[in-house]
């Protein structure tokens, strides 16, 4: 997975990846740490994954500060959905 350590609130923010095992048209939804609990990011588009697995989204955090997330693909009949570690971006 591709995220930046930093980002500008209020712009554009860019992360992509891909699944294992790489599979198309699985769904991939963000979720956001608030306190102890996620809460599911509202996307512009739903991301779903290409032929090869690959996905690509883009958010946009309107404060600065720390944002921690992880994603979540759907499961399959080939597989079962995956959370991914959580990661951290600092917004400026």
């Amino acid at each position: 997975m591709i995220t930046p350590a930093t980002a500008l609130h209020g712009r554009e923010i860019v992360i992509s990846g891909f699944i294992q095992p790489k599979e198309g048209g699985v769904k991939i939804i963000l979720e956001k740490l608030n306190g102890s609990s996620y809460k599911e990011v509202a996307l512009k588009t739903t991301v779903i994954t290409g032929t090869d697995g690959q996905f690509k989204l883009t958010l946009i955090e309107p404060s600065d500060g720390f944002a921690t997330y992880r994603l979540i693909s759907a499961g399959t009949s080939l597989s079962a959905s995956g959370i991914s570690e959580n990661f951290t971006i600092a917004l400026r």
